[in-house]
């Protein structure tokens, strides 16, 4: 279908659902030819009568082009992210409002180490706030690439060769957890944020996509 067909029929769409007409001169104001209007009556799009509306192939044709549309929008890329614990920390005592992140254009991940984290907080205030950040965020649940004892939870964790990890985590079981987080988010081209320093440095190190809170902030207002 011409691009200016689908045009004139979102316009006449628009201005019926508010109450305005659209006619000959309106549109031809706006840039359309009077032949190119006559010839989609004669196609059966739309209808003349005083003003125009749409006749109900114009109507099928519009709905088909706006499905499609949506499922376009749909399929544009979005950037993956992956928050560190420390992160929800941050949303939950407001230095980061999460209203101001545009969905469309954002894809949020999680692994059960966050969510294990979260559950495990004792100050149940601050429990409940960080439950309530990870429901908003609506993250996909993803496994580990790794697993370690006394952390993993098997049915969300992966068998990996124990390399990475062990690049991450330098032999210091504390850091266990940050490291099944970094590499999680390395091999899956996840952009990690974190205000773990050491953290963000190895991930970095190791190829993958890191910053901090305020470098995602300072990203969110030139989005």
């Amino acid at each position: 279908m011409d691009q200016r067909k689908i045009e004139i029929l979102k316009l006449i769409d628009k201005a019926n659902n508010s109450n305005i007409m659209e006619d000959y001169e309106s549109l031809k104001r706006q840039g359309f030819e009077r032949g190119l209007l006559k010839a989609m009556v004669s196609e059966g799009l739309i209808g003349d009568s005083y003003h125009f509306y749409l006749e109900e192939k114009g109507e099928n044709v519009l709905r088909d082009y706006l499905l499609i549309e949506a499922g376009n929008r749909e399929k544009r890329t979005k950037i993956k992210i992956i928050f560190d614990s420390n992160i929800y920390d941050e949303i939950a005592t407001g230095n980061l409002n999460i209203n101001t992140i545009d969905e469309e254009k954002f894809e949020f991940h999680i692994t059960h180490v966050q969510l294990d984290e979260i559950h495990e907080c004792s100050d149940k205030e601050k429990r409940v706030k960080l439950s309530l950040v990870s429901t908003e965020l609506r993250p996909k649940l993803i496994s580990t690439e790794s697993i370690a004892f006394d952390v993993s939870r098997f049915d969300l964790a992966k068998f990996g060769d124990g390399k990475m990890l062990n690049n991450l985590k330098k032999g210091n079981k504390r850091h266990t957890k940050d490291a099944l987080i970094g590499e999680t988010a390395i091999k899956n081209d996840l952009l990690l944020v974190t205000n773990d320093r050491m953290m963000k440095k190895r991930v970095n190190e190791n190829g993958g996509k890191v910053m901090d809170l305020e470098e995602f902030k300072e990203m969110l207002k030139n989005d």
